[in-house]
């Protein structure tokens, strides 16, 4: 018997500068009864962040965007969210990125592409603050 996908119900504010996969995403994440604020700009997402009224509870990046990495984003949010969780997500291997000193080891990665039984997971487990892990 498979295991249930895991659901969950807080607001996400999405960021990918890939049109048809923010889409796609966004689509996973609301199937999976999220509120989704999807962004195709970390400077998009810096404004949906200051003019949101609900809080948002996690941030889903790209890490790879031009403007600004993931990582980049996600300190400027926690100014205004400071319990904030971040899923960063990568085509480019977790390790390549690490190496070349772009995120600390210990961070929070899905490895594109993923299916959404593995986003759904991935995304219980940051939010339940378990120990973080790569996919």
């Amino acid at each position: 018997m498979a295991a249930p996908v895991l659901r969950g119900s807080e607001t996400i504010l999405l960021v990918e500068d890939d049109v048809a996969l923010l889409g796609l995403v966004k689509q996973m994440l609301e199937t999976l009864g999220y509120k989704v604020f999807a962004s195709a700009t970390p400077r998009e997402a810096m404004v949906h962040a200051a003019e949101k009224s609900t809080e948002i509870k996690m941030l889903v990046t790209d890490m790879v965007m031009s403007g600004m990495t993931g990582w980049e984003l996600a300190q400027k949010l926690q100014s205004l969210y400071p319990k904030l969780k971040c899923l960063y997500m990568s085509g480019h291997p977790d390790n390549v990125i690490t190496r070349q000193g772009v995120l600390p080891e210990s961070i929070n990665f899905i490895q594109k592409p993923f299916s959404r039984k593995e986003l759904a997971a991935k995304i219980r487990e940051v939010l339940e603050d378990k120990q973080p892990r790569k996919n």
